[in-house]
């Protein structure tokens, strides 16, 4: 496929994309249904932000309506959004053509809450806040840079308080390329334009107030790239749209299949990774963590294991297996079973897993081995058309990320270790270049400067941890929880004033008791042969109260000695009783001040970096991440980042090139 750079836009472009989409329709259909990977983890990022249709309260509340624009055939972005019974979809695209594969695709679809709209997505009259996200995957390249930074204001104005774009840009600054070749169609013309990936940036800053990733892997190589410790300063343009796209199938390929090594898989999990989690996490988080991380992994590799019974799963049922059970299998069957037939279903499983990892990193070798001389020289993943060519060239972000997979894949002390076993006989290089990375990354600088006191939780931060991984779970409890998490870590400002009167109120709490307390200590002792003209009710209820303190196991005792001193010499304890209360009233104020400071404090739970100008060259900033790759050379959970509140979010600014 031949580019070609444009100065400005055709004046009938609109025009052209609809006739090349009308025109390979088919072709792109057939092309992007197995090439849909990338949309499909973005999209449930996008997903797992949204009110889902479990969620307890109001129904309205669930309720969500997302815009899809250049949603093409409908496959795999609209039919994933209408499979969510609380979703209302809106789809756009401009060509008749993707339209009407999208009618047949969606065919089977509840379409009272589908509306399919066709034509240009700048002419589309939506309501200001009406829309809970709008999604814009491989759509909004197409138009020339002035209309994408018009698209980003009426997608702005359209989506409500809180509201998400997903969508992605070009990384190359252009105001246009075009090709006649697209997906080898001849009548496959095509054109994109970008502002590049800062760029971008800013001008979805300039639409409107947005919360940006600040946390995992993107966020960390953003934050270096504004720092003297960019290692992709010197790529071109085009060689940086390469890393972005390569990064990013690293992460929707290989991620999976980590989760399936070191979770799926019941052995990996519980001979190596479970006992992992408790060798790094301080107790009681061994309790909650590892549970929570492990539900997660295996919902994010559900979709590759579907049908399979994974080894280990079988196990028992061979023990089990009834009498009647048994003699079926000894009825001939009515035809020959083909070879993957004979096998037992966790070989099969076996075969299936080990395929699934070589079409994953057969693309990364294939881009190891640009520009070598000799096979199997190249230790790099950097774009090649440049000095990066040379076997000692620098790594950039895209060999370091490559590192942190292949180092797990190759260390991990896993039982079942398909990946390191089809790592190591089909791709020795990159085996080779993962040894070669972790020597100049890691070995070869000597000692790096983490900073161990911020990666080591406290006693107090352990126990604020594990009890927020309690509260999640609680059935009452969680979903309120789970909530205020989200809005704190949207828009930790929006409720400064109930966060005052709470705080106030505790108090308010705290005074009370410390006042109620010091008027205990200065009544009459209970129980004392006292006689009083007019006994009130306060009275008979404390004599009441007394006698069934005197007959209790463990407070009686302490009791009746209490009153016996007090009726001897009641004004002995004057001064013992003065420091009790004000003890109690620096109690309930402590508990006020800490209460105060929890609301401040970012949810817990949450993995989110806080990033410091660099400062003398060192790298101590970033501890958090030396402990992240302290384990097997590293590997943690992605981080999580939310946006709601007064503000609009984007769910990922980082382009994907297919």
């Amino acid at each position: 496929m031949t580019m070609a750079d444009q100065t400005a836009p055709p004046a009938d472009l609109k025009a052209r994309l609809k006739a090349s989409y009308d025109a390979i329709a088919p072709k792109y259909n057939e092309w992007t249904v197995p090439h849909s990977a990338t949309r499909v983890h973005y999209l449930n990022q996008l997903l797992d932000r949204l009110p889902s249709p479990e969620s307890d309260g109001d129904a309205a509340a669930a309720a969500v309506s997302v815009l899809e624009i250049g949603c093409g055939h409908g496959l795999p972005v609209t039919q994933t959004l209408l499979a969510r019974p609380n979703t209302t979809v809106t789809a756009n695209d401009l060509s008749s053509a993707q339209m009407a594969l999208a009618r047949r695709n969606l065919a089977s679809a509840d379409v009272a809450r589908l509306t399919l709209v066709e034509g240009d997505m700048l002419a589309l009259d939506l309501a200001p806040a009406s829309l809970d996200a709008v999604v814009g995957m491989y759509s909004v390249i197409h138009l020339p840079r002035a209309e994408q930074v018009q698209m980003l204001g009426q997608i702005a104005a359209w989506l409500k308080p809180g509201g998400w774009l997903l969508v992605n840009f070009g990384t190359i600054a252009t105001d246009g390329l075009q090709t006649d070749d697209w997906l080898g169609e001849g009548a496959g013309w095509m054109y994109w334009s970008g502002w590049g990936r800062e760029g971008s940036l800013e001008k979805v800053r300039e639409a409107g107030d947005v919360i940006l990733p600040t946390s995992g892997y993107a966020a960390i190589a953003a934050q270096l790239a504004q720092t003297p410790y960019s290692l992709d300063a010197s790529l071109k343009p085009a060689q940086a749209a390469d890393v972005a796209a390569y990064s990013s199938y690293l992460t929707t390929r290989l991620a999976p299949l980590l989760d399936i090594s070191l979770h799926a898989l019941p052995r990996n999990w519980a001979q190596t990774t479970r006992p992992a989690y408790s060798t790094i996490l301080p107790f009681p988080l061994t309790w909650t963590l590892p549970t929570a991380l492990h539900a997660a992994a295996l919902d994010r590799s559900a979709p590759y294991l579907a049908g399979l019974t994974l080894p280990d799963e079988d196990s028992d049922d061979k023990e089990t297996t009834s009498a009647l059970d048994a003699a079926l299998k000894h009825i001939p069957a009515p035809r020959k079973k083909s070879p993957l037939e004979d096998l037992a279903p966790t070989e099969a499983a076996t075969i299936r897993l080990h395929a699934l990892a070589l079409d994953a990193l057969a693309p990364l070798n294939a881009l190891r081995a640009e520009g070598e001389e000799s096979p199997g020289t190249r230790l790099r993943l950097s774009p090649s058309s440049s000095s990066s060519a040379d076997p000692d060239a620098a790594p950039t972000s895209l060999d370091c990320l490559a590192l942190g997979y292949l180092s797990l894949i190759r260390r991990a002390p896993v039982p079942h270790d398909f990946l390191r076993k089809a790592l190591e006989a089909n791709f020795p290089t990159l085996a080779r270049m993962t040894a070669d990375l972790a020597e100049t990354c890691l070995t070869a600088p000597g000692p790096l400067p983490w900073a161990p006191d911020s990666a080591t939780p406290t006693l107090a931060q352990t126990l604020s941890r594990f009890a927020a991984d309690v509260l999640r779970v609680t059935p009452v409890a969680g979903p309120y929880f789970v909530g205020e998490a989200r809005r704190r870590a949207e828009d930790p400002e929006s409720g400064a004033a109930v966060v005052a009167a709470r705080a106030l109120g505790l108090l308010a709490v705290g005074s009370a008791v410390a006042y109620g307390a010091w008027t205990y200590r200065g009544m009459a002792p209970f129980g004392l042969k006292k006689q009083a003209a007019t006994p009130t009710v306060a009275r008979t209820l404390s004599r009441f109260a007394a006698d069934v303190l005197r007959v209790t196991p463990v407070a009686g005792p302490y009791f009746v000695s209490e009153a016996r001193r007090r009726a001897e010499d009641p004004e002995s304890g004057a001064a013992m009783v003065a420091a009790r209360a004000l003890g109690l009233l620096a109690v309930g104020s402590a508990v006020a001040y800490g209460a105060w400071t929890y609301r401040g404090m970012a949810p817990f739970g949450l993995k989110k970096q806080a990033w410091a100008r660099p400062v003398g060259g060192r790298l101590g900033h970033f501890g958090a991440l030396g402990a992240m790759l302290d384990f097997s050379l590293g590997g943690a959970p992605d981080a999580w980042s939310q946006g709601e509140g007064a503000s609009h979010a984007i769910v990922e600014a980082e382009v994907d090139v297919e």
